[in-house]
């Protein structure tokens, strides 16, 4: 929600609606890269409260997604990386 101060930031502009438009934006703006930075500090949560594995990697295998075993891999299949 944009606030007093956002439309006080904009005093230069004179017309009252797009002052107004211009502190929404602003607000949006200020309310999207909170999300953004959310988002970006889970990975990191989420890995920090992972126990730690019972014995250590040998191997990360590239996994297909939605293929069993017996099919071939084609150009453009997607994988993961899947510790053994």
């Amino acid at each position: 929600m944009a606030t007093r101060a956002d439309y006080n930031k904009f005093s230069q502009i004179e017309d009252h609606t797009l002052r107004v438009y211009a502190s929404m934006i602003h607000s949006l703006d200020r309310s999207v890269g909170m999300i953004a930075d959310k988002l970006e500090a889970l990975p990191a949560e989420h890995n920090a409260e992972q126990a730690d594995p019972l014995w250590p990697s040998f191997l990360d295998a590239p996994q297909l997604i939605d293929k069993h075993g017996g099919q071939k891999y084609e150009e453009g299949d997607e994988y993961i990386y899947w510790p053994n």
